[in-house]
């Protein structure tokens, strides 16, 4: 594991908290300040606690005898819920007692989420399932067309926002990914159209209403680069917003020089070529470009020296039009 500090762009490695045949699959932060970690292997899964202040690695005991992965945990009530393979856990960190949550389930857990309404949102295969703590009971309450659903963030409005992915073999290996919302009010579930043929697509939530994206694989077959992305969940009407500048980080000797391109999200068309450091991307219709690719021109007069880019940035505003919430997705 490791800590990144945006501010310094410093990174502490904290060393590895597991064996080495187990692979951090989840992790999350609970309520009493300490780092609760699940891992997979093809041995068996384990889930563990860090303490940051003493650096202090505990395994937790859990009431499942048999499972090689444990890639799902939130935490709620101060309490810490995991996705055990086909079984829901909870476990009290003041109590230091685990219980499996409902019945298993015919799915493997790969995504939990606590919603604000009390109830603990689970991706298992293309069944969103909800857990009710008051019933102990869990229930199916939507279902997507494809694979498996990897990712949920919960959104403005206690929506509840998935993603799902289907992996094609054959001759070619591709994923492709989408988004959909899930409105626990209305109880009904809408496929947001966002597709992604990158990966599989990990969320997470913002508390301005943001819901960023990032398309990821765990295998190295897919098509085209990853992407980050984006979308405001309390824009009625869709959101509005422009692509301000781009700033980045390069070490640049006498007699070298580094541009960027930018590119429209397929990296197809050229939309700003050679921009300096810090130039303004507004001229670039956000509407008709949602995504954009970057390309860095690096030049040297001397054969014995290059510039190095250490890192870039995109600024984007977010906006919304003036309309209120009517609270439907």
């Amino acid at each position: 594991m490791f800590v990144y500090t945006p501010a310094t762009h410093n990174t502490l490695d904290l060393g590895r908290p597991v064996s080495a045949s187990n692979q951090i699959a989840a992790l999350v932060l609970g309520a009493d300040g300490v780092v609760y970690g699940g891992t997979t292997s093809y041995q068996q899964g384990q889930l563990f606690a860090f303490n940051p202040a003493t650096r202090v690695i505990t395994d937790i005991v859990l009431p499942v005898t048999t499972t090689y992965q444990i890639d799902a945990l939130t935490t709620a009530d101060g309490r810490i819920y995991a996705g055990v393979g086909a079984q829901l856990v909870v476990y009290d960190p003041v109590t230091r007692d685990a219980h499996v949550l409902g019945a298993p389930q015919s799915c493997a857990f790969h995504t939990l989420a606590a919603g604000p309404d009390g109830r603990i949102y689970a991706g298992c295969s293309n069944q969103l399932l909800a857990y009710d703590p008051i019933k102990d009971e869990v229930t199916v309450v939507g279902k997507t067309p494809v694979a498996e659903i990897r990712s949920l963030a919960i959104g403005l409005g206690g929506r509840i926002y998935g993603s799902f992915f289907h992996e094609y073999t054959g001759r070619t290996i591709w994923y492709d990914s989408s988004v959909f919302v899930y409105d626990p009010r209305a109880d009904r579930m809408l496929d947001l159209g966002m597709a992604s043929t990158t990966g599989p697509v990990v969320l997470a939530a913002c508390r301005d209403g943001a819901i960023y994206g990032g398309s990821n694989t765990t295998n190295s077959n897919y098509r085209g680069p990853a992407y980050l992305f984006a979308f405001r969940s309390d824009c009625p009407t869709g959101p509005v917003g422009t692509w301000d500048r781009i700033t980045w980080e390069a070490d640049t000797p006498p007699g070298t020089d580094l541009t960027v391109d930018v590119l429209n999200g397929y990296g197809v068309t050229t939309l700003v070529r050679n921009i300096e450091n810090g130039g303004s991307l507004q001229a670039i219709n956000p509407i008709s470009n949602t995504a954009i690719t970057l390309r860095a021109n690096l030049s040297t007069t001397d054969p014995r020296v290059t510039p190095i880019l250490k890192n870039w940035r995109v600024d984007y505003t977010f906006a919304c039009n003036s309309q209120p919430d009517s609270g439907q997705p």
